[in-house]
C-alpha cells in the first residue's frame, strides 16, 4: 500500500513522505467522490458523511475561499463570471487533497469532476478515489427541488421547503433564500451534466456506485454510508505477463484484458508499430528488429 501510494503521489520528499504515511492515523482514511445532477442533494449527503467519517469536506466553493495563488486566480475568473480553466480547477483541487489534514484524516469531494476529461486529469495527477458515488433523481423531481432551496447562514447546511424542514425552530428562524435561476439555466445546467455522466460513469466504474437520490434524506444517506465502508482495491491494475515464446502470454493477456476491460499492450506489436512509422526512434529499433 506505501509503494503504491508513493508511486502515485510521487512526492519530492519520499522518505518525509513516507515518515508521515507511517504517522498516518489511518491507512484506510476515505478518499470518497460524491457527484451528481444540480439539486440532487449532493451538500447534504456529502456534509453528513464527511461528519461521520471525520474526512474533510471540500467543495469547489471552499477551494475558491482559500488563500493560495491558485485560488486567487480562480476567483478572477469567476468574478468576471467565467468557468475557471479545467487545469487550473484540478490543480486547485489536487493542491487541497495533498494537504496534511486530508492526507492524515481522508476527504469527501463534493461535485467534482464535473466532466470525463476532468477526471482523467485527476488520475493523471494522483487523486484516486476509493469510491465514487453518483446520486441520481428524475428530471422532473430536480427541477421541483432547485425550487424552493433554503440556506442557514451560520452553517452553510442546505435545507428546502418541502423535502427537508429543520427539526429546530432556532434553525428554521433563521434560513434564507438561495438565490435562484431562472428555469432555462436551470434545464441548461441540468442538459450540461446528462452529457457528460456517461463518461464520468465509464471513468469511475470499478469503483461506483449509483444510488437513487429521490427517497427520504434518511435513506439516500444510509445507502452511501453503507457502501463507503466497504472496502474494495480500487488501484488501476498494473500486470506484467512474462514468459518464453509460446507460453500463451498472449492468450492470457487478452482474456485478462475482456474480463477486467484493462488495455492489452503487447511489446511485440509495440515496437514493430514504432519501427514502421519512420522516426529516428522507429528506425533506430528497425536495426535492433533486424
Amino acid at each position: 500500500s506505501m509503494v503504491c501510494s508513493l508511486v502515485i503521489d510521487q512526492p519530492d520528499d519520499p522518505m518525509s513522505y513516507l515518515i508521515t504515511l507511517l504517522q498516518r492515523t489511518s491507512m484506510n482514511s476515505p478518499r470518497v467522490m460524491l457527484i451528481g445532477p444540480p439539486a440532487v442533494g449532493k451538500h447534504t449527503v456529502a456534509k453528513q458523511l464527511s461528519s461521520e467519517l471525520r474526512a474533510v469536506h471540500v467543495t469547489l466553493d471552499s477551494l475558491l475561499l482559500d488563500q493560495s495563488q491558485l485560488s486567487a486566480q480562480a476567483r478572477e475568473h469567476t468574478l468576471r463570471e467565467e468557468e475557471p480553466p479545467d487545469e487550473l480547477l484540478v490543480s486547485l483541487v489536487q493542491q487541497r487533497l495533498k494537504e496534511v489534514d486530508c492526507f492524515n484524516r481522508g476527504w469527501v469531494l463534493e461535485g467534482f469532476p464535473q466532466t470525463r476529461l476532468q477526471a482523467l486529469s485527476l488520475q493523471q495527477v494522483g487523486v484516486i478515489p476509493e469510491h465514487v458515488v453518483i446520486l441520481e433523481a428524475p428530471d422532473d423531481v430536480l427541477l421541483e427541488r432547485s425550487q424552493g432551496k433554503l440556506v442557514d447562514p451560520l452553517t452553510g447546511d442546505v435545507y428546502h421547503q418541502t423535502f427537508i424542514w429543520p427539526p429546530d425552530a432556532a434553525v428554521a428562524g433563521r434560513l434564507e433564500e438561495r438565490r435562484s435561476q431562472s428555469e432555462t439555466q436551470r434545464l441548461a445546467e441540468l442538459q450540461r451534466y446528462r452529457c457528460e455522466v456517461t463518461g464520468l460513469s465509464s471513468t469511475y466504474q470499478h469503483v461506483l456506485k449509483k444510488i437513487s437520490g429521490d427517497q427520504p434524506a434518511t435513506d439516500v444517506y444510509q445507502q452511501v454510508l453503507a457502501f463507503v465502508q466497504t472496502r474494495h482495491r480500487s488501484r488501476t491494475p498494473r500486470i506484467l505477463l512474462l514468459g518464453p515464446p509460446g507460453s500463451g502470454k498472449s492468450h492470457q493477456a487478452k482474456l485478462l484484458s475482456e474480463k477486467y476491460k484493462l488495455v492489452d499492450v503487447c511489446c511485440g506489436q509495440l515496437l514493430r508499430s514504432v519501427a514502421a512509422d519512420g522516426s529516428a526512434l522507429g528506425e533506430e529499433i528497425q536495426s535492433y528488429l533486424d
